[in-house]
């Protein structure tokens, strides 16, 4: 790290030999962080030629945090394109964070919408329950809801 600036660079050497792939695959991720800003910028190409365009952004200002991201997708073969935009916010109150989401999506000439509500509560430093509610809705189908709660803990 340097003044705040991560660089992370991967690749291989090995070539796919698979039908349609067509090179090495690499990616490179610029991190920043400095008091309450974090962001990211992130592009990644695979061996088949699909590539992969990422940004976020995390403002932070006390117990509030908001972040917003945009993915831009296409496939080498195919040539599909997605592009995804997303905003989200969490508000901390003592061992309780509160979360809510929003996202959109255009996936070739469909558009999608996202929309998540969920609250984590920290058990200890390594484990945290979590509940959460989203709702998709799709360009071509009904839309869908889902809720998940669980037990989350890092090793």
């Amino acid at each position: 790290m340097v003044k705040g600036f991560t660089l992370r660079l991967s690749g291989s050497f090995e070539r796919e030999h698979e039908p349609g792939a067509s090179g090495l695959p690499y990616s490179a991720v610029l991190e920043y962080a400095h008091g309450p800003v974090s962001t990211m910028a992130a592009f990644e190409r695979n061996s088949a030629g699909d590539k992969d365009t990422f940004v976020a952004a995390k403002y932070t200002v006390g117990a509030i945090a908001v972040m917003a991201a945009y993915d831009y997708s296409r496939t080498f073969d195919l040539g599909g394109q997605s592009r995804a935009a997303t905003l989200d916010a969490t508000y901390r109150v003592g061992r309780v964070t509160l979360k809510a989401g929003y996202g959109r999506q255009r996936l070739n000439a469909d558009v999608n919408h996202f929309t998540s509500i969920g609250a984590d509560y920290v058990l200890s430093r390594r484990t945290t329950l979590y509940a959460s509610l989203g709702n998709k809705r799709d360009a071509t189908t009904d839309a869908r809801t889902s809720f998940g709660v669980g037990l989350a803990h890092a090793f």
